[in-house]
């Protein structure tokens, strides 16, 4: 399996957990695999987006060292769910602290999703190791933001 088709199944897979929450949890219908890595994609709208953002030389999570196992590699994919729920004020104001705490539920509620299920999300058969690099909150802009968790998966069996 190539880097593409991996990152479509991971895709395919972070749709799967979200419909699996009780009750299931709605993703933006705007949904790819990005051409570029993570730090290339524009946050300005509700997307969710697996990027492949660097292949590595070595095993998912190990730092480059001077001894690296003759072959082994793995690569750097993230998993980003951008919400349209930020407040907003139509004044200088600060918007009101119920909209901050709503908006709160949402983005907690993506990323508490994402590092629960890590194994289901990367999940893709023939991947057999992976280690989270990071789970976090996006930062906002204007009235998006979001979750993302960012792994590194074994290319061996990719």
């Amino acid at each position: 399996m190539g880097l593409n088709a991996y990152a479509h199944s991971v895709l395919a897979n972070v749709n799967a957990v979200w419909a699996a929450q009780a009750p299931p949890v709605a993703l933006p219908s705007l949904q790819y695999v990005a051409p570029g890595p993570f730090d290339t994609v524009s946050a300005d709208c509700e997307q969710v987006v697996v990027s492949v953002d660097a292949v590595n030389r070595g095993a998912p999570g190990e730092p480059l060292g001077v001894y690296v196992r003759l072959g082994e590699w793995s690569a750097t994919v993230t998993v980003a769910v951008w919400r349209g729920c930020m407040p907003s004020s139509v004044s200088v104001a600060a918007p009101v602290a119920a909209d901050q705490n709503a908006a709160s539920a949402i983005t907690h509620g993506d990323l508490d999703i994402m590092w629960r299920n890590v194994e289901q999300i990367l999940g893709v058969t023939p991947c057999q190791h992976h280690g989270v690099l990071i789970a976090e909150l996006l930062p906002i802009e204007s009235v998006v933001g979001g979750a993302k968790l960012t792994v590194a998966v074994d290319l061996l069996s990719v």
